[in-house]
């Protein structure tokens, strides 16, 4: 498989979510520059057709453009004893590894999967020698399935994460396509690890994406947002010349876990910081999906 990588040298693309409603509300707070990249998560244990006809539909509302990003993981979150990458190793899940396949293939569009995402991440429980295996089991079964479309396979870090030594989790150059990083506190952009992560990836010639972000602990209503979190993070991006981003435009409150995250509801946000993210993402070289194609005909189907 070729690469996924934007047509244009320097291009950026972006990217949002991380639900049907989020993205809805995004894109049309930013209706001139809709994202090209939509956010999904699955389990590749719950993952099912029906779980893929419900994507493709989704997907349909904004048109051939738009670029799932697809969070797949083998645990469950905030359950590290729940891991079975191991088992995935093993050869016990090849029939969902089958219809991932089947789901991509039904899809008919590129796709970035971000397979085992946050996978230094305590709460996630993988250990480095059985998720190398399990990378290796399924990158190697999807590419050998020869799909019509561009597969981009992102080995994404987390700056959350205990586990700080991102080489003991690495399956290998020949297979991973992007090195990604999910950012979100301000002391991300400038932390050690996220530093040395991205400079890596850099040295050694890999694009970079922002798999997740959002502006964890400030949200949308401080007054110092900007300069706290989002010219840090529009920063990094320049610093490190990262090739895709997606940002999480939710009400954290809204969910219990992250209950004191705050409101990053770009939406909501006062006109000034709405009019600054415009102006940023008015910049030539970001890739976004067509404006003609932005309005979803259909309501949200879930939250």
């Amino acid at each position: 498989m070729k690469p996924l990588l934007p047509q244009s040298p320097n291009g950026i693309w972006h990217g949002a979510g991380q639900s049907p409603k989020a993205f809805q509300a995004y894109t049309a707070c930013f209706a001139e520059y809709p994202p090209a990249l939509y956010m999904t998560y699955c389990g590749l244990k719950q993952q099912s057709m029906d779980w893929w006809k419900r994507l493709d539909q989704e997907l349909a509302d904004y048109g051939k453009d738009v670029i799932p990003q697809i969070g797949l993981s083998m645990t469950k979150d905030g359950s590290p004893e729940l891991h079975y990458e191991h088992e995935v190793a093993a050869g016990q899940y090849d029939e969902q590894i089958d219809i991932l396949i089947a789901g991509l293939r039904a899809l008919g569009r590129p796709a970035f999967l971000r397979l085992g995402y946050e996978f230094n991440g305590q709460w996630n429980g993988y250990k480095p020698q059985s998720f190398i295996a399990a990378w290796q089991r399924i990158t190697k079964r999807l590419r050998a399935a020869d799909l019509p479309h561009p597969i981009a396979f992102v080995w994404t870090y987390a700056s959350d994460g205990d586990h700080k030594d991102w080489n003991s989790y690495y399956p290998g150059d020949e297979w991973v396509d992007w090195w990604g990083i999910d950012l979100f506190s301000c002391e991300h952009f400038s932390a050690a690890d996220s530093l040395g992560f991205a400079e890596e990836a850099q040295q050694r010639d890999f694009p970079l994406m922002i798999g997740e972000s959002t502006p964890r602990h400030v949200g949308v209503h401080d007054v110092q947002a900007w300069p706290r979190w989002f010219q840090p993070y529009i920063d990094f991006i320049d610093r490190f010349q990262v090739r895709a981003f997606c940002y999480i435009n939710w009400q954290w409150s809204n969910y219990p876990m992250w209950h004191d995250w705050g409101d990053g509801r770009l939406e909501v946000a006062p006109h000034e910081l709405r009019q600054a993210w415009a102006n940023f993402l008015s910049r030539p070289n970001l890739v976004h999906a067509r404006p003609q194609a932005a309005t979803p005909t259909t309501a949200p189907r879930n939250t």
